[in-house]
């Protein structure tokens, strides 16, 4: 797998749960830590949501940490093998 690079807000529960999963899977992340002094939120540009976390991978640009968490399970083959152990 190539690198996966996640882009979060510092210190976000969000990127703690990620972190976990991605420490399950064995997946390695480069992690770049985002500060967000501003309100609202920023828009971020290379995101399809213009949110954080979002994930760069060789595939595209996944956002949300929902997407993220089961993408880096399903690469991994920890998000189960039949519609029922995936839901």
């Amino acid at each position: 797998m190539s690198e996966l690079v996640l882009h979060a807000y510092k210190h976000s529960d969000k990127l703690n749960k990620i972190l976990a999963v991605a420490k399950a899977a064995n997946v390695t992340l480069k992690v770049v830590e985002e500060e967000n002094k501003l309100a609202p939120r920023l828009t971020v540009e290379a995101s399809p949501t213009n949110t954080f976390p979002y994930l760069i991978t060789p595939d595209g640009i996944i956002s949300e940490a929902f997407a993220i968490m089961f993408y880096l399970g399903s690469k991994a083959g920890l998000s189960g093998t039949n519609d029922h152990q995936r839901s």
